[in-house]
């Protein structure tokens, strides 16, 4: 499955990140709402995991 985290806070993002590639999944990251926002135009993901409260552009907004 190809899955976005959009994470502000850096242990978070990179703990979800670990877990969901050691479960086998292919993981992008970003680490506001704008890089969320890019990535998701360029990309076709299965799910998208997003903050609420992010610099930029809310999860919300994403």
């Amino acid at each position: 499955m190809k899955i976005l985290i959009a994470e502000d806070e850096p242990i978070t993002l990179a703990t979800m990140q670990m877990r969901l590639k050691k479960d086998g999944h292919e993981v992008s990251t970003a680490s506001n709402g704008q890089e969320a926002s890019e990535l998701i135009q360029k990309n076709d993901f299965h799910l998208v995991i997003t903050d609420i409260m992010m610099p930029f552009v809310s999860g919300l907004e994403v």
